[in-house]
């Protein structure tokens, strides 16, 4: 027969490491989209405001 306190222990534990990993996954994922916005929009922003406003 299982011991229910190790079972709640290890899927308590299991749970509570998931969650961190997604959420460590989740900022991942954000900075990196954050990093492609900037590498992306700012030389096409620089390049529009050049052509129509500068000029």
């Amino acid at each position: 027969m299982l011991n229910t306190k190790v079972v709640t222990w290890s899927l308590a534990s299991f749970a509570a490491v998931t969650y961190l990993v997604c959420i460590l996954y989740g900022l991942v994922e954000a900075f990196l989209y954050g990093a492609y916005t900037g590498v992306v929009f700012a030389p096409l922003h620089n390049t529009f405001h050049k052509r129509w406003v500068a000029s």
